[in-house]
């Protein structure tokens, strides 16, 4: 078995090699993967020359068959191109499954006025979250910023510095 250099395979065959061993036809995986004919006839071509196997073998009939190798590599590409994905994908965020706790600082009068609502709320859509709310202090903005603190609420007249 040839050791292959994924630095020396060009990535972007693997979905037309999806399509052309799903579709068994040149022209409808083109359609799939929005190529031309002749672009996935070229695929074809250099993903033969990269696995050293025909893939598609003309059938008795007309149409194509999967090789024994195509037949093969149908079972694991799926899953494997399923995971490519996934590293792309961005984080799917569920409250449902966090668990933490939020730390907050707020006048007493705020914290009455939020604290019902908001532990009503994370009960039912995010169980594992804990609220700690703290005395309002003077310096929360620094707090925050060395992630002491997750959240603050006050009112003030004066004008929050830059980034606050």
């Amino acid at each position: 078995m040839r050791d292959v250099h994924l630095a020396s395979v060009d990535l972007n065959l693997l979905p037309a090699l999806e399509a052309l061993l799903r579709r068994k036809n040149v022209s409808a995986a083109a359609a799939d993967v929005g190529l031309s004919q002749p672009a996935m006839s070229r695929a074809l071509a250099r993903l033969r020359d990269v696995l050293g196997d025909v893939l598609l073998i003309r059938a008795p009939g007309g149409g194509y068959a999967l090789s024994p190798r195509a037949e093969a590599l149908a079972g694991q590409l799926a899953g494997a191109l399923d995971q490519v994905k996934a590293v792309f994908q961005p984080p799917v965020f569920d409250p449902a499954l966090v668990e933490r706790t939020v730390r907050m600082v707020g006048l007493d009068t705020h914290a009455i006025l939020l604290a019902p609502p908001l532990m009503a709320r994370l009960a039912k859509e995010a169980p594992g979250i804990s609220i700690r709310i703290e005395h309002y202090s003077a310096d929360m903005i620094q707090r925050m910023e060395m992630g002491q603190l997750d959240l603050a609420f006050a009112i003030s007249t004066t004008p929050l510095p830059p980034g606050a």
